[in-house]
């Protein structure tokens, strides 16, 4: 069964009671960190807990039981796939002055760290083109590379955008452009 915000309140509530995240673990073929990550996003995305946990496990909250067509799921089905959260983790990457944190990046997209790093993985592929390489410090990653090479990368993210220019700005990218300027600004002293 794929995990869902729809799919997870609804096995909570089908439970009736406190479920072991193990148990959700094995329903939904994925790590108990992944589980931990959705029930937080569920609650966030709902503005109050839906998901009550304990360490006795997670249930479903009362006011969870009318809400699970109600509120849109908006991490699935028109939410984020692979593809694109691992365009969103090469904007994360590029745009930043500072490296960033592989938890952070599973966290922030409700996936295991292991995700992340086969993410990363493929991302290094891609890069390795444009002579830019992925340094990594524990569980620390950045893009290393010329600056040139950096403004080659993003001129390739808004050319590839599906939607053009719009599609790039929506993954961050004008900030991309932003962020290259006052690189060279400072590199040059312009």
């Amino acid at each position: 069964m794929d995990l869902t915000d729809k799919t997870l309140v609804q096995v909570l509530i089908d439970e009736g009671g406190w479920v072991d995240s193990s148990r959700l673990s094995e329903v939904f073929n994925v790590t108990s960190r992944t589980v931990r990550a959705r029930v937080q996003r569920v609650n966030n995305a709902r503005g109050a807990y839906c998901i009550e946990s304990s360490h006795k496990g997670y249930r479903a909250m009362r006011r969870c039981e009318g809400d699970v067509t109600a509120t849109p799921d908006i991490y699935d089905g028109d939410g984020i796939s692979p593809r694109r959260r691992i365009k969103l983790e090469l904007a994360e990457l590029i745009r930043g002055v500072h490296p960033v944190s592989i938890y952070d990046l599973a966290e922030e997209h409700c996936v295991s760290d292991s995700t992340i790093r086969a993410d990363l993985r493929k991302l290094a592929s891609q890069i390795n083109g444009y002579k830019l390489q992925l340094a990594y410090k524990r569980d620390i990653v950045s893009i290393e590379g010329a600056e040139r090479d950096r403004r080659r990368l993003i001129g390739e993210i808004v050319s590839e955008s599906e939607q053009g220019i719009a599609g790039a700005i929506a993954l961050g990218v004008n900030e991309l452009f932003l962020c290259c300027r006052s690189r060279a600004r400072s590199l040059f002293k312009v």
